[in-house]
């Protein structure tokens, strides 16, 4: 697709508007080096492009709708507006970054230049990174919405954790902290590595290349499985409330998946559905992430002082 029109909505029906669709195409250099597609081929392009942007149009729609709702019958509590309307802005934007970077990939070319014209990486890793922040900032708001709410975790503390064992478990949400930066950084490289195609440059495990272990290979899983080993410290585990278990538990299944499923689509030469998994995989482990970030909310600094005061100030 070749025009961005954010109010349309129907694709071409009648043979004539997909020819008229095809010839518009057909004016783009993108076209100059696929010379040999015909309107078949153009159809199923076009039907991706399509899908893609429909998903992203219904999405916005399922968020906004109830949010109007719920808004009107004023059963948000104020101090969720900001984080609400902050989310909304980000679907908005997304949109447009999408087309920006759509239009990287249909910009005039020096005719001379024979490299495959398609998107710039660089716009790839903008959108692919703020869908994913985005997904996140949802996710953590989601999580706050249910169950138990923070006082409930404040009383776990004071009850049940030791002042020593909640200096452990800080350590485990700083290990987490450490492991969500690397896992962001990682899911941007990879929209290098899809928009250069460099998952074709090293198709063998385990060594990459000549080296066994390349530079940074593994450090989102290293940091993960050390936030995990420094959880699963006796003296530490059984102050850990049930649902954070049960959230390091997934999280280091989550990063085990998706070392499998990377392995998996670098020695099967990158086949699509084995990319898609990986990158599905890549919103689990971060959404697992996020979600055990939220279970240890309390274990910050200065949080077992925070949660006595508060403790303290509302007994009678």
């Amino acid at each position: 697709m070749v025009t961005w029109k954010p109010h349309g909505g129907l694709p071409p029906i009648t043979d004539q508007e997909w020819a008229d669709e095809f010839e518009l195409y057909k004016k783009f250099p993108e076209f100059q080096q696929r010379q040999h597609m015909t309107v078949d081929d153009f159809k199923q392009i076009y039907f991706w492009e399509y899908s893609h942007r429909m998903l992203g149009r219904t999405v916005g729609l399922a968020f906004a709708a109830p949010l109007a709702y719920f808004l009107i019958r004023k059963r948000i509590p104020k101090e969720m507006y900001g984080r609400l309307a902050a989310l909304f802005g980000l679907g908005a934007f997304q949109g447009g970054i999408g087309w920006w970077m759509v239009r990287s990939g249909l910009e005039e070319r020096d005719p001379t230049d024979r490299r495959e014209i398609r998107v710039s990486p660089y716009r790839l890793a903008t959108h692919l990174g703020l869908a994913f922040t985005t997904c996140g900032l949802l996710s953590w708001t989601a999580f706050g919405v249910f169950p138990p709410p923070l006082e409930s975790s404040f009383k776990l503390v004071t009850d049940t954790i030791t002042p020593a064992g909640l200096v452990k478990i800080c350590q485990v949400r700083k290990w987490l902290h450490r492991s969500a930066t690397v896992l962001a950084i990682t899911i941007a490289s990879g929209a290098f590595v899809a928009g250069i195609d460099a998952g074709m440059a090293y198709n063998t495990f385990p060594k990459m290349g000549d080296q066994w272990l390349p530079d940074g290979m593994f450090d989102m899983e290293v940091l993960i499985t050390g936030a995990y080993a420094l959880a699963r410290n006796p003296n530490v585990w059984w102050q850990i409330p049930a649902p954070a278990k049960t959230a390091l538990n997934l999280n280091v299944a989550a990063a085990a998946g998706q070392v499998m499923l990377g392995i998996s689509t670098l020695l099967n030469c990158v086949p699509i559905p084995l990319a898609i998994a990986h990158q599905t995989g890549a919103l689990v482990l971060m959404t697992s992430t996020v979600y055990t970030l939220h279970t240890l909310r309390f274990a910050r600094p200065l949080g077992y002082k925070w949660a006595s005061s508060i403790k303290q100030a509302r007994k009678p």
